[in-house]
């Protein structure tokens, strides 16, 4: 069975994905980030709740002004520091 986050990594702009998801934690580790991916602002602007480990995503590729704000007001979400 497929699982609608399968299928969402092969999206180019996930700017707001999860802004303001109150539930979401999905592990979206293994997505591929470093291909077709353009624009990730504020994806998670807002959220609440995400503690899964995206350190792996490579993200290098992307404009700097494509990355702002990504992880703006958002709570609960996994220090790996």
């Amino acid at each position: 069975m497929s699982h609608m986050f399968d299928d969402a990594a092969a999206s180019t702009n996930m700017s707001h994905m999860f802004s303001k998801a109150t539930v979401f934690n999905g592990n979206i580790s293994a997505w591929d980030v470093n291909r077709q991916i353009t624009d990730i602002q504020y994806m998670f602007e807002n959220a609440e709740a995400f503690d899964y480990d995206i350190t792996s995503w490579n993200v290098t590729h992307l404009d700097q002004t494509k990355t702002t704000m990504m992880f703006s007001g958002a709570l609960g979400f996994l220090d790996t520091a």
